[in-house]
């Protein structure tokens, strides 16, 4: 079988037990698709449902390593782990990101703007508790669009 092409497809499912099942038959976290990390497929896909931060926990459990834990802390919606590496890194508020996701663009964008979009509350108070700025505006791309 072609789990790789498979846990494409359980991405676009958030189907959590079919990515566990990719992982299981050989298909590493940490694999590079497409000249980027593989776990980026599933953040850059457009679905936002409710189990999307039990997917990005599947990659975690099999191994991930994803260098910025602040970001995934955010992603997974895991507050109390963002709410300390704020403590250790109060720099992290001000910094940007930019996703290639699907439809939504994510250029410049704070991780409360990440929070928004991927409907992460427990986070997104935790941000507002450190004194995130609620007015931080995105950035724009070539088209205008932020």
């Amino acid at each position: 079988m072609d789990y790789l092409g498979k846990i494409i497809t359980d991405f676009e499912l958030h189907s959590v037990e079919g990515i566990r099942e990719c992982f299981e038959n050989g298909v590493d976290p940490n694999l590079i698709v497409k000249g980027k990390p593989l776990v980026y497929e599933l953040i850059n896909m457009y679905n936002r449902g409710s189990k999307f931060k039990e997917c990005l926990k599947a990659f975690v459990d099999f191994g991930l390593e994803f260098e910025d834990k602040i970001l995934l802390s955010v992603l997974l919606d895991d507050f109390e782990m963002l709410d300390i590496l704020l403590v250790e890194n109060k720099s992290a508020l001000t910094q940007n990101y930019s996703l290639d996701c699907t439809f939504t663009p994510l250029f410049e964008v704070s991780l409360l703007h990440i929070c928004a979009e991927y409907n992460h509350l427990a986070c997104a108070k935790i941000l507002i508790k450190h004194g995130a700025d609620i007015n931080s505006k995105a950035g724009l791309d070539d088209n205008g669009f932020g």
